[in-house]
């Protein structure tokens, strides 16, 4: 079986003047978590021994989850289907904040 992981990102920065001595910057960004797994899979006895190997579909999960925001979705094939939850640390958003003030 093999497994391939990937996040893609898209970074949105508003800058906006709030006075003559003041602007307004934010940051938000949306992520997308994608695991592609698929191959071969193989089944083992109690004693550890391969006893079957067997093609796996191709299955692709994605979650998009974006700034502030916790995302739960099922992930998996049934009956193993998993509760996968994502939420962004917001590191990423204030280094971006961290570089633009003066």
């Amino acid at each position: 079986m093999s497994r391939q992981t990937s996040v893609d990102g898209r970074i949105n920065l508003y800058v906006a003047p709030i006075s003559a001595n003041a602007t307004k910057v934010s940051a938000n960004v949306k992520y997308i978590l994608r695991v592609t797994v698929g191959g071969v899979g193989t089944a083992y006895n109690a004693f550890g021994g391969a006893v079957n190997q067997f093609p796996m579909e191709k299955t692709i999960n994605d979650i998009s989850f974006s700034t502030a925001e916790a995302v739960s979705k099922d992930w998996g094939i049934p009956p193993l289907v998993d509760r996968v939850t994502c939420q962004t640390t917001g590191r990423l958003e204030q280094s971006l904040l961290d570089k633009a003030k003066p």
